[in-house]
């Protein structure tokens, strides 16, 4: 069913760019797929070596239900007929907030304690405009602090960066914006060390090339490339711990410690003291109510929750009780129609009587023309 699916929001991408429709056949029935019968939903991710983008597809997956694929109580998931998701490369948490406030794309995943300060206009974004158009779908799962180095740098501690070679990630992601926060905190600017902006992926191998000493990465164990390094024995799992992290902690509500259990990685890292941050599904307040409420419906749905568990180490962290912790930044109206309805809102009880079936494209309308902008 999840390849048959797969090919049929290919054709309906494919029918979105030639302006017409396609007819697909050999799939066990045919159907018609025209332009104007789907609608898209895009995911701000971030770089394809990361969790976002694991995250984002399987997000994009189960939310999509192009037409001519089975409804939702026969495929055993629960999708939006003729929505299809689709999980967008980018930068990372900055600039999904970025794009999302714009209304470039739909939505975006982007770390809690970032998008509250957007919303706000402090911190970071201090000297810039507020980002008024930013809304929570949810705070989906809590993201690590890794801090990775080889063994022969020396690098037992945030404080031994100091001269160091160091992958920050790129500008615009969640890690970088992090990895600033932590260095400022023990007292390293940008000057006291050698700083290098690529994605997980390729530090991974410039690691394991000898050509830096340590990277940053900021994401929901286990990360892929972490996992790469983990399983060349070149590398360790670095603590983040000491007193600039207790005043981290002290000062910023969204960060928590954490860690990071042996098995995650290798036996030989151990428990790995750090912090964490929540993940947000965010959503640009232009995009209509009804299709974020069953959006958000979907994602909590048991089936699409067994779903996750199947296809994400990190699926079961995903939890419809912590989902409604947004900070500063407000629940969309749809989203906070469900949680209302589900009984997850402080003093809310869930609604009495059946549940409505899942939306057609007639029943849900099309998405803001200012969300595609």
């Amino acid at each position: 069913m999840r390849l048959r699916k797969s090919l049929l929001v290919i054709f309906a991408l494919l029918a979105m760019i030639i302006g017409g429709g396609a007819v697909i056949g050999g799939l066990g029935d045919s159907a018609i797929i025209r332009a104007q019968d789907v609608r898209y939903f895009r995911i701000g991710t971030a770089s394809v070596s990361g969790t976002y983008y694991s995250v984002g597809e399987v997000l994009a997956s189960l939310i999509s239900q192009p037409p001519g694929t089975q409804d939702c109580d026969a495929s055993g998931s629960c999708e939006i007929l003729g929505l299809v998701g689709i999980a967008q490369v980018s930068e990372g948490s900055l600039d999904n907030l970025e794009a999302v406030n714009t209304g470039k794309i739909e939505s975006g995943l982007a770390q809690a304690d970032l998008s509250d300060w957007a919303v706000r206009g402090v911190m970071l974004f201090d000297k810039e405009e507020r980002m008024r158009n930013i809304r929570s779908i949810a705070t989906l799962y809590r993201e690590s602090f890794h801090l990775v180095a080889t063994r022969t740098s020396g690098v037992a501690s945030v404080a031994d960066l100091k001269g160091k070679r160091v992958s920050l990630d790129r500008i615009g992601s969640g890690t970088h914006a992090e990895a600033l926060l932590l260095l400022e905190a023990f007292g390293i600017g940008i000057e006291d060390i050698i700083m290098v902006q690529e994605t997980p992926g390729r530090a991974a191998e410039m690691m394991l090339a000898g050509q830096i000493d340590a990277m940053f990465f900021v994401g929901g164990y286990p990360v892929k490339p972490v996992s790469e390094l983990a399983f060349s024995g070149k590398v360790v799992l670095v603590p983040i711990t000491g007193a600039p992290v207790d005043n981290l902690l002290e000062e910023n509500r969204f960060l928590s410690a954490e860690v990071i259990p042996a098995d995650a990685y290798s036996p030989s890292f151990g428990d790995t003291q750090s912090l964490a941050v929540g993940a947000q599904w965010i959503v640009n307040s232009a995009v209509d109510e009804k299709t974020v409420y069953w959006i958000t419906k979907a994602l909590w749905d048991k089936r699409n929750q067994d779903a996750l568990l199947k296809a994400l180490p990190l699926g079961g962290r995903i939890k419809a009780d912590t989902a409604v912790h947004s900070g500063a930044v407000p629940l969309h109206p749809g989203a906070l129609r469900y949680y209302r309805e589900a009984g997850l809102l402080p003093g809310s009880k869930p609604a009495a009587g059946r549940q409505k079936p899942m939306p057609t494209v007639a029943g849900a309308p099309p998405l803001s023309r200012t969300a595609w902008q």
